[in-house]
């Protein structure tokens, strides 16, 4: 909590990932992968890109 207050919610959501946790895309892909969820119907609802667009760095120390 203290990486989103001091530096934001991009760095926070880097961090949560580079330890290991999951995006909305990276469910997504699952689904897709399994063939539960259209590729036309999911990226309306999460763009297939858009862990490439929300992705930043992350100050070291965190």
């Amino acid at each position: 909590m203290q990486l989103w207050l001091s530096h934001g919610p991009a760095v926070a959501r880097q961090h949560w990932i580079n330890q290991g946790g999951i995006t909305r895309r990276m469910h997504l892909m699952c689904y897709l992968t399994e063939g539960r969820v259209d590729p036309l119907e999911g990226d309306l609802i999460c763009q297939l890109d858009e862990d490439d667009l929300m992705k930043c760095e992350v100050p070291d120390g965190c």
